[in-house]
């Protein structure tokens, strides 16, 4: 599967070889890859080290511009410093936590970042983080490994038979459907989990299991 457009095709033989138009058929996807974007931060859908600019003398009234593509921030560090890594915290709560530089929080509202604390001096803020999949097109390349790209397919063709034949998607779609789904689904769990396992030690290898497990799953479908 080269693009949406072999997606598509690869759909409507799952749907019985049903035709549906390009314009439906994208906004299915477009729904798919949303929903499976916040499911995990998928390595595929991570952007790494975008950065903004900070000035000494700012503080949790600063706001800096969050990325035009952000879906959420997994990190946000300053000047690349290990002391420096900032806890995320609700926008409600930045009041309360206005005196404290270790947290910072997200007016997604508005696309602003305020870090919490005075900056002592000038430097450089990175931020990682989950990127808003694209409204897909049918000549456009899937983010997804090509091995685990029939995902955005199944993941639309529950959603469609879950709006359309039933309230619970594990009722309308057939059994070898639900298994086929689970098995790439599952493949592509593994795949990710072991990327976000390199190069850690047995402790964070730890937690990265309980968080991001490597085992197969019961997705419902």
């Amino acid at each position: 599967m080269s693009n949406y457009g072999d997606v598509k095709n690869f759909f409507e033989e799952i749907m019985e070889d049903e035709t549906f138009g390009e314009d439906f058929v994208m906004d299915l996807f477009a729904q798919a890859e949303l929903e499976l974007a916040m499911e995990r931060p998928w390595e595929v859908f991570t952007v790494y080290g975008e950065t903004f600019s900070y000035t000494s003398g700012d503080t949790y009234l600063t706001n800096y511009t969050l990325p035009a593509t952000a879906l959420y921030l997994i990190s946000l560090n300053l000047d690349r410093s290990i002391s420096e890594y900032k806890e995320q915290i609700r926008m409600a709560y930045r009041y309360r936590h206005q005196s404290n530089s270790k947290y910072f929080a997200v007016d997604f509202r508005n696309s602003r970042i305020h870090i919490m604390g005075t900056r002592n001096a000038s430097g450089t803020a990175y931020v990682d983080y989950v990127f808003r999949p694209t409204y897909p097109v049918a000549g456009g390349t899937p983010p997804w490994p090509v091995p685990f790209r029939s995902v955005v397919a199944y993941r639309a063709a529950a959603i469609l038979k879950g709006a359309v034949d039933a309230d619970d998607i594990s009722r309308v779609l057939s059994p070898n459907l639900s298994a086929a789904y689970n098995r790439v689904m599952n493949a592509l769990l593994i795949w990710d989990g072991r990327l976000k396992q390199q190069g850690k030690s047995p402790v964070d290898v730890a937690v990265s299991q309980r968080d991001f497990p490597l085992q197969t799953v019961n997705l419902g479908v």
